[in-house]
């Protein structure tokens, strides 16, 4: 079993969302995070474009173009 420290995780989802932040696109968000890194389940993910989308200003807006 593979163990990893906080700081390990946390340089990982750095590194992560900054590359999501320069390149991504619509959809790649939902795909890398559940179904490839299996960070989060199908459900959660649609809670947090559901409660994002129901935000005002940017966040809401950045919630649904990563959707």
């Amino acid at each position: 079993m593979k163990t990893t420290t906080p700081s390990r995780r946390i340089n990982e989802l750095v590194r992560y969302f900054l590359r999501l932040g320069c390149l991504g696109f619509g959809g790649q968000v939902g795909r890398e995070l559940v179904d490839e890194r299996k960070w989060l389940t199908l459900e959660h993910m649609r809670e947090a474009i559901a409660v994002c989308q129901s935000l005002r200003g940017l966040n809401g807006i950045g919630a649904i173009s990563t959707h």
